[in-house]
């Protein structure tokens, strides 16, 4: 990854899985700093995440789906109307 700490295409994909059903749209890396106890941090660009996660077409659409409704609840006021699985989004 650009933070330097390795990561394999499915360790990727299922930490940033659950960092989405966590309801997180951003990717932060997990691993322990060098000699620390804490953290790395670092955000991951989706574009990466996205290349080396060797998602499916269905994976990323899912991702994107799930990004876009978790950042729109963060940085919009916005009223949700559910028509089955169909969601709809009236930015205020």
């Amino acid at each position: 990854m650009t933070c330097g700490h390795a990561v394999t295409p499915q360790s990727l994909t299922a930490w940033c899985r659950s960092l989405l059903d966590q309801g997180q749209h951003k990717f932060l890396c997990p691993a322990l700093k060098e000699g620390t106890l804490q953290r790395c941090n670092a955000e991951w660009p989706y574009v990466e995440v996205r290349r080396l996660a060797v998602l499916t077409q269905e994976e990323q659409s899912h991702f994107e789906e799930t990004m876009a409704v978790l950042a729109a609840a963060e940085y919009c006021e916005h009223k949700t109307v559910s028509f089955g699985k169909m969601l709809l989004y009236n930015a205020t």
